[in-house]
């Protein structure tokens, strides 16, 4: 159940926006919202890469050779 909702948490915002963009017919759909729908769209975004880091840390692959 705690792995079911996890995956909700995670996948369903990007499942709607996908259902969005695909309602809307075009890749860039998101481009001809208005600014202030735009800026908390990206907010969002920030505020999850942020607050919910991958759960183990992994090298930046390049930095080994």
């Amino acid at each position: 159940s705690t792995a079911l909702a996890l995956l909700a948490f995670f996948a369903l915002p990007w499942m709607l926006y996908e259902a969005w963009q695909e309602r809307r017919g075009k890749d860039e759909a998101l481009l001809s919202v208005a600014w202030p729908w735009r800026s908390l769209f990206y907010a969002a975004l920030v505020l999850t890469l942020l607050f919910f880091p991958p759960p183990t840390v992994s090298e930046f692959i390049y930095f080994r050779f």
